[in-house]
């Protein structure tokens, strides 16, 4: 642990133009120094994000620095490009389109048998793959994830929240998966899975899997989709499988009686009704006949008063 709290703040690697983004911002005072590698770290998120150009990101830094002082304000700098970003209509590429490539009602049949072989290359595996996911895959490497995101809401009549652009900044922001892979996580949640909205925990639990299984292009994320579906399927039809197989054990043992508490009953209630007769001996026989012969003389004197 201290070994990795010494050393060096994490940059990313960029596509930025740092000496044009420098000439830019020397233009208007603001001087290198103000670059720290906590604020690059910042522009290339939003570069990956947004497609911005090194011109753009001058002018944001501009508005967010203090020229007295020559010092960014990163809160104010985060601010300014989420404000002037999050109101955007449509993608840069109008032509493209993402939810189109693979319709909604056969989404995950058709991204659940791509197979993507991990030895082969990639520029071989794609001639293997559909039509419909070579495309797919072509969109996910071209275009930022603001705007892959954008295109799906877009084509199903929503917008992009600010909290759902939050979400794909941080994970851009992490820096562990690239952005094609990230264009087929929103792709799965959004198309696949068919939400209308992208959920934090799951994008994070599958992000996070991805980047501990090292993946780290769009095919292979397609490959991962297909293998997450298929374990998906098998776990449901286990879950079912077991639900029946208790249902079927109880009617075994209960028969068809209907469902509720069972009276517990006792254990003489189950015991079959035994009983043994006794034959009387000469004494109590003839005791008993002369208490009979007392009963009817008493009986016969009580009918003659009567009269």
């Amino acid at each position: 642990i201290r070994d990795v709290k010494q050393q060096e703040s994490l940059v990313m690697n960029s596509t930025i133009d740092w000496e044009l983004l420098t000439d830019l911002l020397k233009s208007q005072f603001v001087h290198e120094q103000a670059l720290t590698d906590e604020v690059k770290q910042m522009l290339n998120s939003f570069q990956l994000y947004y497609g911005l150009t090194e011109r753009e990101i001058a002018q944001y830094v501009i508005y967010a620095a203090d020229l007295s002082t020559g010092e960014i304000d990163e809160k104010e700098l985060y601010s300014i490009i989420i404000n002037a970003n999050q109101h955007l209509a449509a993608p840069k590429q109008e032509e493209a389109t993402v939810t189109s490539v693979v319709p909604k009602e056969e989404s995950m049949p058709v991204v659940s048998e791509v197979v993507v072989e991990e030895q082969q290359e990639t520029t071989v595996a794609n001639t293997h793959l559909p039509q419909a996911i070579q495309r797919l895959i072509t969109l996910a490497k071209e275009m930022t994830p603001f705007d892959f995101m954008t295109s799906i809401k877009q084509q199903r009549n929503g917008y992009v929240s600010n909290g759902e652009q939050r979400i794909i900044l941080d994970l851009v922001q992490v820096g562990t998966i690239p952005s094609e892979v990230i264009n087929i996580l929103i792709h799965y949640v959004l198309v696949v899975k068919n939400n209308p909205t992208i959920n934090k925990n799951l994008i994070d639990t599958i992000a996070n899997d991805w980047s501990q299984k090292g993946i780290q292009t769009a095919e292979s994320a397609i490959e991962a989709v297909r293998q997450r579906d298929k374990e998906f399927k098998a776990s449901r039809k286990e879950k079912i499988e077991n639900r029946q197989a208790q249902s079927y054990s109880g009617k075994k043992y209960y028969g068809n009686a209907p469902k509720g508490r069972v009276a517990s009953v006792p254990d003489w209630a189950m015991k079959p009704n035994e009983t043994k007769e006794s034959p009387l001996d000469d004494e109590n026989l003839q005791l008993l006949k002369d208490q009979l012969s007392q009963l009817k003389t008493s009986g016969n004197s009580e009918q003659v008063k009567g009269e």
